[in-house]
């Protein structure tokens, strides 16, 4: 009977220890050195059985352990601009849809992270096909998404996207327009293509990095085209054979309701 007792009791022990949150085997995350200005490079990739992200700010950390839209996520200013190096082992035999619970469990740890959701109705904008179809050239290689921006003199800076899928080009406009950009084209493959941006009409976080001087504005929630939106971006995405049409629609989000902005150490 006592030996009995002693497995149940070494069994209910074993289960205790494996139903605890998933966990890197090793991690560090340290903040980022600064990076010249117009000059960001920002990684998220990593070796099999690591990841590796560089220079990400924790919007796309918490985007990526939530797996949400960058639209999706809710906080503090500093969720955009504040820039930090991770680095951190996969336990051997862990399944890739295991890893964003991992994710999450450092930045409790690491962060303060403390989140709920909610769903609210936001003005958004749904990118469609304008009319006579898409101008843009499917991407002749596989590949994951590239963007580069270039410029910054005269007020002007040049997109580039390489490999770029619609859903991932809407996420990356919806930095720059200040409000959720959701795709609408039914466009399934990826493409290549570029075009020009004049920094006055950038409201977003991505431009807040890069943006410096009086009447640097911006952020999640700054002004943007109501109805017929012009300026330079929408125009440069009218040439794409696209369109952006201003809408008001439910949009479930994460929201941040603490986090440290200095993580604790590693």
């Amino acid at each position: 009977m006592k030996l009995k007792h002693a497995l149940w009791f070494s069994a209910c022990a074993l289960l205790a220890q494996t139903a605890g949150p998933p966990a890197f085997e090793v991690a560090t995350i340290k903040q980022s050195p600064p990076q010249p200005m117009n000059q960001m490079r920002v990684g998220m990739g990593g070796d099999p059985g690591r990841i590796t992200y560089s220079a990400v700010n924790l919007k796309d950390l918490v985007r990526r352990a939530y797996e949400v839209r960058s639209y999706q996520v809710s906080g503090p200013s500093w969720i955009n601009t504040e820039r930090y190096d991770v680095n951190a082992k996969i336990p051997n035999g862990v399944k890739p849809e295991q890893v964003p619970a991992m994710l999450r469990t450092l930045l409790e740890e690491r962060f303060r992270l403390k989140t709920h959701r909610e769903t609210k109705e936001l003005p958004v904008y749904e990118m469609v096909q304008a009319k006579g179809g898409p101008k843009i050239e499917k991407s002749k290689e596989e590949g994951r998404p590239r963007m580069s921006m270039e410029g910054g003199n005269e007020g002007f800076m040049k997109m580039t996207a390489s490999s770029m899928t619609m859903t991932s080009f809407s996420d990356m406009l919806s930095n720059m327009v200040g409000r959720p950009v959701i795709d609408k084209t039914d466009l399934k493959d990826s493409f290549d293509f570029s075009l020009d941006i004049a920094m006055q009409d950038l409201n977003g976080p991505m431009v807040q990095i890069q943006r410096v001087g009086p009447g640097a504005a911006g952020g999640e929630h700054a002004p943007a085209p109501e109805s017929n939106p012009g300026g330079s971006l929408f125009t440069s995405i009218q040439k794409l054979g696209l369109r952006l049409e201003a809408k008001k629609a439910p949009v479930e989000l994460v929201v941040i309701d603490q986090a440290e902005k200095v993580p604790v150490e590693n």
